[in-house]
């Protein structure tokens, strides 16, 4: 059994017949996925009834959310068994390694940051590419906003960015710097004020021989950046736009971190 949270929620069965077959089951309703996911980001767990309740049902009206919620967990136990756990008190889901496809890339995002820490970059692009693929669509994408819920979301979403970045810090000193510019154009688009993604995008052109396009990235960046929040670039941004007009030599190595 594996269970999906990196896009819409989903629980996918392994059926052992003479051919193998995975089946998955989408998770119908908004109270069902929303208790489904808080049970997951609590996996192995329990999760008491109360907080349950005060997280699912805080903006609906129920003449009787204690029954309400037992009808919900009955219908998932129909296709969770007894993996799903009832006490008094709360509930347990027990979830295996590898089942959660949240734990799968929190593994690999781990591996991959210590692959890039010993400078194994070609080992490092390979994993967090793996681990950006497990994400199927927004974190929680069909699950309604309950406050630890948003609290998660958020979460998971910062460090698939991160992963992103670490892989392009891999990639760049891999000098793949032309594959990775449509890809940078394109993130940097949807992270305006995410510096370390324009300085990675201003290296890149350079490293292309596109010094102009380089400059004006960084021109886009500071002027977001003033009318934002009315503050200039960090140190690490500026100093790359000083090394970009000077030409610096060591920007074309392949070891020039854009981390600082």
């Amino acid at each position: 059994m594996r269970f999906a949270l990196l896009g819409h929620t989903e629980i996918h069965t392994e059926i052992h017949t003479h051919t193998h077959t995975d089946t998955h089951t989408p998770v119908l309703g908004d109270l069902r996925r929303a208790i489904l996911a808080l049970l997951l980001l609590r996996a192995n767990e329990f999760v008491s009834r109360d907080r349950l309740i005060d997280e699912c049902w805080r903006d609906r009206s129920a003449k009787d959310p204690v029954n309400a919620l037992h009808l919900h967990v009955a219908k998932l136990r129909t296709v969770l068994g007894t993996r799903l756990e009832t006490r008094s008190s709360g509930y347990r889901l027990t979830v295996l390694p590898g089942e959660l496809d949240v734990d799968v890339f929190g593994r690999l995002h781990r591996q991959g940051r210590e692959l890039v820490a010993l400078h194994r970059f070609e080992r490092a692009s390979e994993v967090l590419r793996e681990a950006d693929a497990v994400w199927r669509g927004p974190a929680l994408a069909d699950v309604a906003d309950a406050p630890s819920v948003a609290g998660e979301r958020a979460r998971l979403t910062e460090l698939r960015l991160g992963a992103r970045e670490l892989a392009v810090e891999a990639d760049l000193a891999l000098r793949r710097h032309a594959e990775l510019v449509p890809e940078l154009t394109l993130l940097v688009a949807e992270n305006p004020l995410r510096e370390r993604l324009s300085k990675q995008l201003m290296l890149a052109l350079y490293r292309c021989g596109r010094q102009a396009e380089a400059l004006a990235v960084y021109d886009s960046a500071r002027r977001r950046l003033a009318e934002s929040s009315g503050l200039d670039p960090l140190p690490g941004l500026r100093e790359l736009h000083k090394a970009v007009l000077r030409q610096d030599g060591a920007l074309t190595g392949g070891l020039v971190s854009t981390w600082a």
